[in-house]
This record gives structure tokens, C-alpha cells and sequence, in this order.
């Protein structure tokens, strides 16, 4: 049985069950900090039974922890991704040499395999688009700035194909033409395949017929959404933009999985304190 059909059968209504299940276990394991018989138990036995369940104590706190990073909502899983966008354009404000631009960013996932559904936001940020006044400087922009429907396709094994049709969409914001924006009227696609779930590092993001050539198959024009007076009008052709991809960096941790995490170190800290109190008081 695919391990996310399991997953996505939890609710957020399990968590305070895993937390009261962890906090009981724990309970007992504290126990150790009462006084023990030593006419029953002598010394050794005393230090063994401690190590036993304090180790015990721990697997319990990051077991739950881990489960619980794992746990999606109705079927639903929400991921946040630091990602890597590149893609190559060519255009005469660059002159004869096609520019090949690299922007980093975060992507919020929302994919429900049980209905198909798939949609992402983005919010890229770059500094590497050619400065046409000034060869060899660069300007920043804001890159892929949209929210996105697409799919999700289970392929068996725990794998899934995930395809977004994206717009084109880039914003400058330094040097002179600081807040003019660029556009397609096409749609470019962007697929992983067979990708487990949330997205591992290095999961790409990309058009499968695409080549490192201006002749390439996922080639799109590029247009002016504004008009810059001697240069380009809105709406005026100004490149393509081709060899699109997007490169999944890491997965950033929740904040609900963040303090689940915290709560287990805390109460991991305060029941060695406890155990090196009743050490001290038995001395």
C-alpha cells in the first residue's frame, strides 16, 4: 500500500494523541527518579534499569517526532521548498549572446493525490539580468512571482509525476528600469517525474523536450508589459526565454514540526536534570 494513501488518512486531529501517548511514556519513564529499593536491587542493576529507559525515553520522543513531520491534513500535503530557478534568454537588449539568469527563492506546495490536484506559489528573487546600459553589470529582478494550478499523478512505488504550466513573469526592481516587467503569452511546462513526496533535494523542475538552444522545443516569446519611451513599447516583443528548470534545494521545516521537535529536546533536558538531582540526593 503506498505509504502517503496511510499518511493522508491522518488528520491534524492525531497530533494531540501522539503528544499525549509521548507525555504518558514518559511519565513512567521518569519514574526512575523515585527512590529505588536497594535490598531489592543493588547498585549496577540500579544504573542499568536508569540507562534502559532513559534510552527508551529518547527513541519514544524522536519517533513521535519523526511520525509527526509525516502526518498531512484530509489528505492534503503542505511542503515549503527552497528552490533554484534557471532558464537562458536571448534577446537584442542583450545584444548577440544569449544571458543565462539563476534566481532563489521559496515554493509553498499544497498536492492532494487522492483528487489530482497540484498548486504552488512561488517567489523567486535573482541578480543577474544584463544591464543593457552597462555590459558586464547586472540588476536584480522578482521571478515567477504567481500561484499555479497543475497535477498530480501517482505512478505506484510511492512516485508521482507533478506538472505545472507556468507564465513567464519577471519584474525588475534596481537600476533605471526598476519596476518594469516582462511576460509570456504561452504557457511553459514543468514536470518532475517519478518523484517521491515531500520533493527530495535535487527533484528538477522542467519542460522534457527542452535543448540549450534558442531552437529549443520550450522555447516562449518574452513581451514588454510596460513602455519604456526610445527602447520598447508594452506589449513589443523583446526575446525568448528557453532551457526553462527549476531545482528543488531543500524541504524547510514546519513550524508545527519545529515545536514538536522542541517540546522532545525540552522534556529530554529536564528528565537528565531530574536524574542528576536524585543522583546527587541518593549521594
Amino acid at each position: 500500500m503506498d505509504r502517503l494513501g496511510v499518511r493522508n488518512r491522518l488528520s491534524a486531529s492525531s497530533l494531540p494523541a501522539l503528544v499525549n501517548g509521548y507525555y504518558f511514556l514518559f511519565s513512567l519513564c521518569k519514574r526512575t527518579d523515585e527512590p529505588i529499593n536497594h535490598g531489592l536491587l543493588c547498585e549496577k542493576g540500579r544504573e542499568e534499569k536508569e540507562s534502559t529507559l532513559h534510552r527508551c525515553t529518547c527513541v519514544v520522543g524522536l519517533v513521535v517526532a519523526m511520525f509527526a513531520c509525516r502526518v498531512a491534513n484530509a489528505g492534503t500535503l503542505q511542503f515549503t521548498t527552497n528552490s533554484i530557478a534557471t532558464q537562458t534568454l536571448s534577446s537584442p537588449l542583450f545584444g548577440p549572446n544569449p544571458a543565462t539568469i539563476t534566481a532563489k527563492g521559496l515554493q509553498n506546495f499544497t498536492l492532494d493525490p487522492s483528487t489530482g490536484s497540484a498548486n504552488v506559489t512561488s517567489d523567486f528573487n535573482g541578480n543577474d539580468f544584463p544591464n543593457p546600459f552597462s555590459p558586464g553589470s547586472f540588476w536584480s529582478y522578482h521571478l515567477y512571482n504567481t500561484t499555479t494550478a497543475g497535477t498530480i499523478t501517482p505512478n505506484g512505488g510511492g512516485l508521482y509525476t507533478v506538472t505545472f504550466p507556468v507564465l513567464f513573469a519577471l519584474t525588475l526592481t534596481s537600476g533605471p528600469l526598476a519596476r518594469v516587467s516582462f511576460e509570456t503569452y504561452d504557457l511553459a511546462t514543468f514536470m518532475a517525474a517519478d518523484t517521491s513526496l515531500p520533493f527530495p533535494p535535487g527533484t528538477t523542475f522542467a519542460d522534457p523536450t527542452r535543448t540549450p538552444d534558442p531552437s529549443s522545443p520550450d522555447a516562449v516569446g518574452i513581451y514588454a508589459v510596460n513602455t519604456v519611451p526610445g527602447f520598447f513599447n508594452a506589449g513589443d516583443p523583446i526575446g525568448i526565454s528557453y532551457n526553462r528548470e527549476v531545482v528543488i534545494a531543500s524541504v524547510v521545516p514546519e513550524p508545527a514540526t519545529l515545536t514538536m521537535l522542541g517540546l522532545g529536546i525540552a522534556s529530554l533536558a529536564g528528565y537528565g536534570l531530574r536524574r542528576r538531582r536524585a543522583k546527587v540526593t541518593a549521594a
